[in-house]
């Protein structure tokens, strides 16, 4: 794996690899993936391999397996598969002789190729095309374009393609079977249903075949078995002719919005504590109201009957509910998917795949000129890399449904099982609040919409207001962390996950988020309907959560996990206890400044929230929340007793290649035990609340902290960088910058298995921009501040503020700021300490 080849247009566009191996397939899998947000697919090849993961996935919907798992992203039905037979020789690449072999993603458009040149077991030679891709125009469309040349001698070529359903997660198999059809003898269709969550899916595909620039129609024999629908395709080739296969396949769920009248996202402005109103109303539904008695319900507490008359219509509807409705009203919910998935596939197979395929690259097109980051340096791999991180976070984005957030590892793997963490709003935001805030949006009011679950979640663990899970999938599931992880490697035993009960700096990441997005896009429309919500029922919980201290007249908080995962059980977290003062304060604050300025939205927060006995909690607890502070060496306690822990040298573990060596060596009680940190923890308190400390403190805590720190998350390196960069340590800042473009890019070929490392991409960007850019918002201003690498001459990309976009370009001396809209007259920057007016272009000396 590694840059690419291609020249002009195409430089430092494409990832590739030039030899097959069949003993690391999942890392071009994983790293060529294809994706829109909506659909992921990773890069398994046409014909089948021992050890492959041929992973689907469509977004949001999640489904139990039993009682004993929790809920997961399904690995839904397999269309790219291909079994290919020349002359009666399956087309393997374990067997015969490869001579020339490239497999390419094309960041810049999105398509998946793969050339090759191959030799079979009996001698006949063959020159092989791939080509692939998801389409960005239209998010249920997959295309396929499939060339096979006989070199030598004339061929009798097979090909089986259709839609194989028997995929699982692992052996887990989320679906039940479904029903297979054949249309007009071209169009497969196959659909399904979730076992829990009974989410309808619906796959269709269509095949043609061209040779000589002509259509053609090869034999077939259609092939149907369990959960399985194919066609055997069969015609001879004569030397040095080249078929040609079109492959067009479509994705529905009943997940869709825009294949579901009812499901309107407005309704979910009605998201309050004892009232959750689904905005996928006519489908997956637990009680299956029939539609028409719903609405007869809602007609006579419209015309205000008395109550006796309106609670006769709800046991009305009640009664209805009942399995035969239920039945009914799922058989009618999914032929209409089947009718309407089908007709369209039909409309869009008409354009050749080459057609769609430049519709897509279209999107993608307008996507880069809005996103790309130029970098002039003497390593091609930096601009790559970031193009690479900048693609996948693009793919992996469902910004299509706001009810939907970004999985650990996207739609490219089965890791974490498609759950969101805090990894959206502390490390992959950032990117779209400055480069899209529209989908930054999106992806806040996924938080707003699963407020039921933060309620369930404090209300279950004693505590008031929104306690959001460490761990969450669909809006209603909440909580969604397994108990069990693997082995302790001293015990023997299963280790005990205990984010999902004690992580819950969680609540405090998003409502940081919310106040970062608001500051930067200044979205006020967003405040009104979600944010002051938000951060006002964190800032409940918080209140609620507080421990009082007598003997030190103090408020801690006490049993959680830090970021710093390899610290369980402690009290007084650093990060936690600041992040939830801040939280407090926030809450306070704009709990004055709507008291003052916004008296009608005041007056509906004040009776959903409780507010002004909220304020009176906050006001009394805020001065008296313990926060830990420098000690005479200026180094902040991570918690109560990590300064008190055993030093171990652990030269081994810094310099190790590949994460988690300390755990080969030592129990989970002894590293808990050590000073050593999984992850940056106070470090990355002083990056996100840096204007509360000196610079003298952060470096104090640079200089002990960063040693101690093991990086074993793929979250840790990019704040190391972006702190490195602000202290002067500019070569450390770069090697850990490359350190973060390896996690998945780099020479560990099992690195990526699982998927790929999502905060890890958003954390390169914030490495770039943040970091070596000094872009940071700081009390509502724009700072900049650049550090370029001295392995780089210029940087430029560009940023939204406030609506405004602007371009930045930075070299070692000058940095030239372009207003390239004109939604503010002027924009206040500072610029190394001085304060500088932008109306529409700017040079200001930086050296």
């Amino acid at each position: 794996m590694g840059c690419e080849t291609g020249k002009k247009e195409d430089n430092n566009w494409i990832v590739q690899e030039d030899s097959f191996s069949g003993r690391y397939l999942g890392k071009s899998e994983t790293l060529m993936a294809l994706g829109n947000g909506y659909l992921g697919i990773r890069s398994a090849n046409e014909e089948t391999y021992a050890g492959e993961k041929r992973n689907t996935f469509i977004a949001g919907t999640f489904n139990r397996f039993d009682e004993n798992e929790v809920t997961e992203l399904p690995n839904t039905a397999d269309l790219i598969r291909m079994d290919i037979d020349l002359n009666g020789e399956a087309f393997d690449l374990k067997s015969g002789e490869i001579i020339f072999y490239n497999k390419a993603l094309n960041l810049k458009t999105g398509e998946l190729k793969r050339q090759i040149t191959w030799v079979s077991p009996n001698g006949h030679k063959y020159e092989l095309f791939f080509r692939r891709f998801v389409s960005r125009d239209n998010l249920h469309l997959i295309g396929q374009r499939v060339e096979i040349k006989p070199i030598d001698s004339e061929a009798e070529i097979k090909i089986i393609s259709g839609i194989n359903a028997q995929m699982t997660n692992s052996g887990v198999q989320h679906f039940s079977e479904g029903e297979k059809r054949l249309f007009d003898s071209k169009y497969m269709q196959l659909a399904q249903t979730t076992t829990q969550s009974k989410i309808h899916f619906v796959y269709n595909t269509t095949h043609n075949f061209e040779m000589d620039s002509k259509t053609i129609e090869p034999k077939s024999l259609v092939i149907m078995g369990r959960r399985f629908i194919a066609v055997n395709f069969s015609c001879k080739v004569e030397k040095g002719k080249t078929l040609v296969i079109e492959k067009i396949s479509n994705v529905r769920t009943s997940r869709d919005i825009d294949a579901n009248e009812n499901a309107d996202i407005e309704a979910t402005k009605n998201v309050g504590k004892e009232v959750y109103i689904e905005v996928d109303k006519k489908i997956n539904k637990e009680d299956d109201v029939d539609i028409e008695v719903e609405k007869e319900a809602d007609v006579a507490a419209d015309k205000k009957i008395d109550k006796e008359a309106a609670i006769e219509a709800e046991e009305k509807a009640d009664k209805k509910t009942d399995k035969e409705a239920s039945i009914e009203a799922n058989k009618k919910v999914l032929e209409e998917l089947r009718s309407l998935s089908l007709s369209e596939l039909k409309a869009v197979a008409r354009n050749r795949y080459n057609e769609l395929l430049q519709k897509s690259a279209g999107i993608w097109a307008k996507d880069w000129n809005l996103f790309d980051i130029r970098i002039t340096g003497n390593n091609e791999f930096d601009q790559l890399a970031i193009r690479f991180a900048i693609y996948h976070l693009i793919i992996m984005t469902p910004a299509h449904d706001n009810r939907m957030n970004i999985a650990a590892k996207g739609l490219t793997g089965e890791g974490y099982k498609g759950h969101t963490f805090w990894d959206t709003e502390i490390f992959m935001l950032p990117f779209w609040t400055y480069s899209k805030p529209e989908v930054a949006r999106s992806l806040l009011e996924y938080r707003y919409l699963s407020l039921p679950g933060a309620y369930k979640k404090a209300r279950e663990n004693g505590y008031k207001g929104a306690m959001f899970p460490w761990e969450s999938a669909w809006l209603k599931d909440g909580e969604v962390t397994p108990e069990w992880g693997s082995a302790d490697i001293v015990t023997g035993k299963p280790v005990k996950i205990w984010t999902g009960f004690i992580e819950q700096h969680i609540s405090s990441d998003i409502a940081y988020a919310v106040w970062q997005y608001y500051s930067i896009a200044q979205d006020q429309d967003f405040m009104d309907k979600f944010g002051y919500k938000l951060i006002m029922e964190i800032a409940v919980f918080w209140a609620s959560r507080l421990e009082w201290n007598e003997s030190d007249q103090k408020y801690h908080i006490n049993n959680v996990i830090g970021p710093d995962e390899y610290k369980e059980h402690v009290n007084n977290n650093a990060y936690t206890n600041y992040m939830a003062s801040w939280t407090i304060q926030k809450a306070m604050e704009y709990y004055i400044e709507l008291q003052k300025n916004r008296p009608e939205l005041f007056s509906i927060l004040i009776n959903e929230i409780g507010l002004d006995e909220a304020y009176q909690m906050w006001a009394d607890r805020v001065k008296k929340i313990y926060l830990p502070t420098p000690n005479s060496s200026s180094v902040i306690p991570q918690d109560d007793t990590y300064l008190k822990k055993d030093i171990i040298d652990l030269t081994r573990y810094k310099n190790q290649k590949h994460p988690g060596l300390i755990h080969r060596d030592l129990s989970v009680a002894e590293v808990n035990a050590t000073q050593v940190s999984k992850q940056a923890d106070v470090l990355l308190l002083l990056y996100l609340m840096e204007n509360l400390f000196s610079k003298s403190v952060k470096k104090a805590n640079w200089d002990y902290y960063e040693p101690k720190t093991l990086h074993d998350s793929s979250l840790s390196l990019s704040t190391h960088c972006v702190l490195a960069s602000d202290l002067g340590e500019h070569k450390m800042a770069y090697d850990l910058f490359r350190q973060a473009t390896y996690i998945d890019l780099g020479p560990n070929m099992l690195s990526s298995d699982e998927g790929i490392h999502a905060a890890s991409l958003g954390g390169m960007w914030q490495c770039i921009v943040n970091g070596f850019g000094g872009v940071r918002m700081l009390d509502g201003k724009l700072r900049i501040e650049p550090h370029l690498p001295e392995q780089w001459s210029c940087l430029e990309f560009t940023i939204i503020w406030r609506k405004d976009r602007i371009k930045l370009t930075i070299d070692k001396n000058i940095l030239l700021l372009k207003k390239e809209t004109d939604n503010n007259p002027e924009i206040e920057i500072e610029v190394n300490g001085i304060n500088y007016i932008l109306k529409d272009n700017c040079s200001i000396a930086i050296s």
